[in-house]
């Protein structure tokens, strides 16, 4: 590609025979990789219970995701003039809601238990503002993985102010540093599971500048890898969170997820065709995918505190229960809750963009 002033307009991509501007197979990934953080989050509060050992690269995966989903969505608007401001209003829209219901749910369960301290409510004024806490070890204690929505934000930022002057060899400039500093945060580190905390807060900026610039690369020189199955993609993706390390290879392991399998992954599922039966499934999936991301730690947190309360026994039926209640939550969540909210600000804050439409594929 000619290196000059990108001025992308939106690739549509054609889904079984009709130009959607949907991504079915990066939808499944995105539902996959929310159900993985979900199942590897329990070994905060159930440790006894086995969890996909590497479900923390899912975050990386999401950051990957959304570079290349949000230059679809808003390339064309933010070469036509689309500001910073209106940009990320449209962006704190699509994230707020959810992440405000996942905090209330725990605010309100510790509520019930701590008292109302100037040390306690301090974090909650913080979070109320979807910003991280100064005095907390964790930047977000009363909703744990908020700490990626954070460095969501900060990238958004940084993508609308620096696009008119990308050119693809800057993004790829960007990528290359940022690996590098991946690679060399994950030897200091010993991996890459590391952000949600200030004493490694590099680390995650280091894999949002990667992952995210490296989606934004993808969506810009159209690179895919085409003739993979979906199922096939999904088999890696899966083995990638599910299979242990060998033994001396976990930080290996994390980069060639990262560095090298993910970008495949995502150029492999971006224009390929599924079925429509596995297409709405996909879709489904891709829907509730940020719905559950916001809320399962605040719900495991409330599952906790009733099993002990209640004496209730961790069994592998009540992890089901546990894992069906959580999703069954976030599905309901995104209709009944996130759906309409977000349709109302995004209509009105519709009015002030240039070309005046709502992106329908906008799952950032």
């Amino acid at each position: 590609m000619q290196d000059a002033i990108v001025k992308p307009k939106p690739r549509p991509v054609r889904v079984n025979g009709t130009s959607t501007g949907r991504f079915d197979a990066l939808d499944g990934m995105r539902g996959a990789a929310a159900i993985t953080v979900l199942l590897f989050h329990f070994r905060y509060f159930f440790p006894n219970i086995p969890v996909p050992p590497n479900g923390y690269l899912a975050v990386d995966l999401f950051f990957g995701l959304s570079g290349f989903v949000l230059v679809h969505a808003y390339g064309a608007e933010m070469t036509a003039g689309l500001t910073v401001r209106q940009f990320m209003r449209m962006r704190f829209a699509r994230l707020y809601p959810m992440y405000i219901l996942g905090t209330g749910l725990t605010v309100a369960l510790l509520s019930l238990s701590l008292p109302r301290s100037a040390s306690n409510l301090l974090p909650l004024g913080f979070a109320a503002f979807m910003l991280p806490s100064p005095i907390t070890e964790q930047l977000y204690p009363l909703n744990v993985p908020a700490w990626s929505l954070f460095l969501e934000l900060l990238i958004n930022v940084a993508l609308v102010v620096l696009w008119k002057r990308l050119t693809v060899s800057i993004v790829l400039s960007i990528c290359v540093v940022s690996a590098l500093c991946l690679i060399g945060s994950a030897v200091h580190y010993g991996g890459l599971d590391f952000g949600h905390k200030w004493e490694a807060f590099a680390v995650g900026l280091a894999r949002v500048t990667y992952s995210f610039f490296l989606g934004v690369a993808l969506q810009l020189t159209g690179a895919r890898v085409n003739r993979v199955p979906p199922l096939l993609s999904m088999a890696i993706l899966l083995a990638i969170f599910l299979l242990p390390a060998p033994a001396g290879w976990s930080v290996a392991w994390d980069l060639l997820a990262v560095l090298v399998a993910f970008p495949l992954l995502l150029a492999a599922g971006a224009y390929v065709q599924v079925g429509s039966l596995a297409a709405r499934l996909c879709k489904w999936s891709g829907e509730i995918s940020y719905p559950l991301y916001a809320t399962h730690n605040p719900i495991l947190v409330w599952c906790y505190a009733l099993s002990r309360k209640f004496d209730i026994a961790i069994t592998p039926l009540t992890v089901l229960a546990i894992v069906a209640i959580t999703i069954v939550s976030a599905w309901m969540a995104e209709i009944f809750f996130d759906k309409p909210i977000r349709s109302r600000l995004r209509a009105r804050l519709d009015k002030a963009r240039p070309n005046g439409k709502v992106r329908a594929s906008d799952h950032g």
